[in-house]
């Protein structure tokens, strides 16, 4: 009996510890925890605070075992449940306040501070968080326009148009790099072929 329930408090012990590690890890990346982890989580506790239950249930000779033995599972599952719930809750949150942050803040404040190659390395690793939102590239392109760097504008809404082919944000950038070739680069052919491309695709 000693050996079982030592067993699933151990077991569960560390199970509220790697919950609390992993949402510890996500917050540092200034995420939540994704759904797959979270699943994932779910089902390893489930699997071991079963495995451990399992295990205390084979020294159960009684009834006073017995009843020992439901204490305790009981007891003991309360802890990996509380961190996971926590850890839910703090995903929720987190969801909500990342709605009320200012987007970008690591990008934006290397702009405040003048520094345009480390925002743009910023904004290319928050893109690279979640590669099917253009948005940060967007704004990387926008911030280069505004830093006169419009060679490399224009190459960023090149690559946005390669990376979201079809999409809507293709003629987001299209456009973007017409207005820079124009504009700044003086290359109206450059800027008529992407014209050429967006009325071909108009057209379908």
């Amino acid at each position: 009996m000693v050996l079982g329930l030592t067993t699933l408090v151990l077991v569960d012990v560390i199970l509220f510890l790697l919950i609390r590690l992993v949402h510890a890890e996500w917050r540092k990346r200034d995420a939540p925890v994704p759904m797959t982890w979270a699943v994932g989580l779910f089902i390893l506790s489930c699997v071991a605070h079963f495995g451990a239950t399992k295990t205390l249930g084979r020294a159960v000779h009684s009834d006073r075992d017995a009843l020992i033995s439901l204490a305790a599972s009981a007891a003991c599952g309360f802890v990996p449940i509380w961190g996971y719930v926590h850890m839910l809750l703090g995903r929720v949150r987190e969801h909500r306040q990342v709605r009320r942050v200012e987007r970008w803040p690591h990008a934006k404040k290397r702009r405040l501070e003048g520094d345009v190659d480390g925002a743009l390395r910023e904004y290319v690793r928050y893109y690279d968080r979640q590669p099917d939102d253009p948005e940060p590239l967007f704004a990387a392109a926008e911030m280069l326009e505004g830093a006169a760097a419009y060679g490399k504008a224009a190459t960023l809404y090149s690559q946005i148009m390669d990376r979201f082919d079809g999409d809507t944000a293709w003629a987001r950038a299209a456009r973007g790099l017409v207005a820079v070739r124009e504009h700044h680069l003086h290359d109206p052919a450059g800027a008529e072929e992407i014209r050429a491309q967006i009325a071909a695709r108009a057209r379908y």
